[in-house]
């Protein structure tokens, strides 16, 4: 069975791949030259780990960092548009990232935190690249990083 920390990346690649897919995004949690060839613009979702918040006697609350690496070409910056501007496009991808998910901010039961974004030099890269920062709180039992079930007695 899934961890909760690993259930609450794939609800990240879930929601993105349901709204951004339609719109010539690519969405994947791993990365290969064969998406980033291929797709217009990629989204990968990546677990970069995870922070305990506190512990109590059944249960321990964490903090999953998730980050989001968003690409795009340097040839879809539009000339009106951007104003033939990268890093304008570049914001674009950040925003069409950040809308897909906070359009339903808790993501079922998830709250989901925007931690920041970042944005790649593109005079240092043949791609435009990008990264949105997010961090999910959740809770699993002591004893099983699969299960939350706050009625178990230790």
């Amino acid at each position: 069975m899934a961890s909760i920390r690993d259930l609450n990346v794939q609800a990240i690649a879930d929601r993105l791949t349901a709204e951004l897919t339609v719109d010539d995004w690519a969405v994947t949690r791993r990365t290969g030259t064969d998406v980033l060839n291929l797709a217009k613009k990629v989204a990968v979702v990546i677990d970069s780990g995870e922070d305990p918040v506190s512990i109590d006697s059944m249960t321990t609350t964490k903090d999953v960092r998730v980050s989001v690496a968003i690409f795009g070409k340097f040839e879809d910056v539009d000339p009106v548009v951007h104003a033939g501007d990268a890093m304008r496009y570049l914001d674009e991808l950040l925003a069409d990232v950040e809308r897909a998910i906070f359009s339903d901010p808790d993501l079922g039961t998830r709250q989901v935190i925007n931690e920041g974004t970042e944005k790649g030099d593109p005079e240092e890269s043949t791609m435009l690249s990008g990264q949105l920062r997010l961090s999910i709180r959740y809770r699993h039992n002591n004893d099983d990083p699969s299960t939350y079930d706050p009625m178990v007695v230790i």
